[in-house]
């Protein structure tokens, strides 16, 4: 049996903390971690005792992404048994429809998927030294399924610059573009948190998911279910190419891909 990859826990007052556990691997989000993940956030919907989710992490990184390993030829990190895992996509949908208020708190690296996961909860803190990125460019792969998540949480030009360089972002750059709503105090997540979680616990529980169901529907107003989707599968039409064999291997390997200009390697 593989271990927990994500626990849970939940507090007195109804606040569940889901944290990431699989710190060995930069909590990277392989097919254990986004099945349990995705069993939370069906209990929370289930369980009316439980008004808030905060999502964290143990470990140096909150999650360094897409579990890489799994991708050609890597060794996978679950038991070939397993049930087969949900999509980070599927995970996304599950996230943004949660009937409960989400609270991410982020310390250290938070890539690719990851940053995608904090996009969809409502609110988000981070500490001053944790950094951003959306690199799956480098590895070859469009992040198609990410974008409907990220554009409304980082505005259509910030997101522009960093979904095509790839390049890393501050938590000071992601509190401008609005992806994070607050810095950590000292760098205690849990002390900034603290006002936070008391002002979703002031809410009546009714309004609050009906008012997350109403900015969800204004979120997504022109986007179609069929054009998400559609956008998902060009991802996976790409994680079967030679291009992407080639940028999973530079990625381990710790070289430029073949794309890289020789004459602009340092």
């Amino acid at each position: 049996m593989s271990a927990v990859a994500v626990s849970l826990a939940v507090d007195g007052r109804g606040v569940a903390t889901a944290i990431f556990d699989r710190p060995a691997a930069f909590n990277a989000l392989s097919g254990d971690l986004l099945r349990d993940l995705k069993a939370i956030l069906d209990r929370c919907d289930g369980d009316t005792g439980i008004r808030v989710l905060c999502l964290r992490a143990n470990g140096k990184h909150f999650s360094a992404g897409a579990d890489l390993q799994k991708l050609h030829g890597g060794e996978s990190t679950s038991a070939q048994a397993a049930p087969a895992a949900p999509s980070i996509p599927d995970v996304l949908r599950r996230l943004k429809a949660l009937r409960v208020p989400t609270l991410a708190m982020v310390h250290g690296a938070c890539i690719g998927g990851a940053v995608a996961i904090v996009a969809s909860c409502d609110l988000v803190i981070a500490q001053p030294d944790a950094f951003f990125s959306i690199p799956e460019v480098r590895i070859g792969i469009p992040p198609a399924a990410l974008l409907p998540y990220l554009l409304p949480a980082m505005g259509a030009r910030q997101l522009c610059r960093y979904a095509l360089t790839g390049d890393r972002f501050g938590a000071e750059d992601a509190l401008r573009f609005g992806l994070v709503h607050a810095l950590a105090r000292n760098g205690d997540l849990a002390e900034t948190a603290a006002p936070l979680l008391d002002g979703l616990l002031r809410g009546e529980p009714g309004a609050l998911s009906e008012t997350k169901a109403i900015l969800n529907e204004l979120a997504r107003a022109g986007l179609s279910d069929a054009a998400e989707v559609a956008w998902e599968q060009r991802t996976v039409d790409r994680m079967a190419s030679a291009t992407v064999e080639e940028g999973v291997a530079a990625f381990r390997e710790k070289r430029p891909p073949n794309w890289y200009p020789a004459s602009a390697a340092p």
